[in-house]
């Protein structure tokens, strides 16, 4: 196994004892994506009790069908409720009746600031709720972070100390000295339009 792989499974071990992180991964769902000639796998997460999920444009825009698995193994099938033009963003729905665990959205401005310390929680590679840690590199669009990032963790929350999300991870690059670095959609670029979905607007 790759060492760059063993670090962030031994950093994820040890950052799910914490209770505040283990409960944040209750919010988190793994995505597997059917569009024409191709199954992927991405993360989500939800952003309301109502079964409400942020993800990425990339991850679900060609689908025919994706189905949601949660943290205690239950699956859903999953329909596109607005998939953004403009950003590497969409929401997507499971219509579920029963409350789920969700991430609450930072909206106090700045949400984030160089040197902000940030939890990622995704499913990177083969595996399921891995929890890595780093911090803001860049603010704006994209923003940069210095958690690894994986094929799988398109998605995936980058958290801060207070559980709110600041951004959705969308792709990864290497990044000079920095090295392998993960860009993330900020959350406010989107905030507008989760608050239009809640309130029951449709894309357009």
């Amino acid at each position: 196994m790759r060492p760059d792989v063993i670090d962030f499974l031994t950093t994820s071990y040890e950052l799910s004892q914490n209770e505040e992180v283990a409960e944040w991964r209750e919010s988190v769902v793994t995505l597997q994506v059917e569009a024409p000639g191709a199954s992927s796998r991405g993360t989500g997460f939800f952003i309301n009790e109502d079964g409400l999920i942020a993800t990425n444009r990339h991850v679900v825009a060609e689908a025919f069908q994706v189905v949601a698995t949660l943290h205690d193994g239950t699956a859903f099938q999953a329909e596109p409720v607005f998939i953004s033009d403009e950003l590497d963003f969409a929401i997507i729905d499971i219509g579920e009746q029963t409350p789920v665990p969700y991430l609450p959205l930072a909206e106090e401005e700045p949400i984030m600031d160089v040197g902000t310390d940030i939890i990622v929680i995704g499913n990177p590679l083969s595996f399921t709720g891995i929890a890595n840690e780093g911090e803001v590199l860049e603010t704006g669009t994209p923003a940069v972070i210095s958690a690894p990032t994986f094929s799988g963790n398109s998605g995936s929350p980058a958290i801060n100390h207070e559980g709110e999300v600041v951004g959705i991870i969308y792709a990864t690059r290497n990044q000079g000295d920095e090295g392998r670095v993960g860009l993330m959609v900020p959350i406010n670029e989107v905030i507008d339009e989760v608050t239009m979905i809640e309130e029951g607007g449709v894309n357009e």
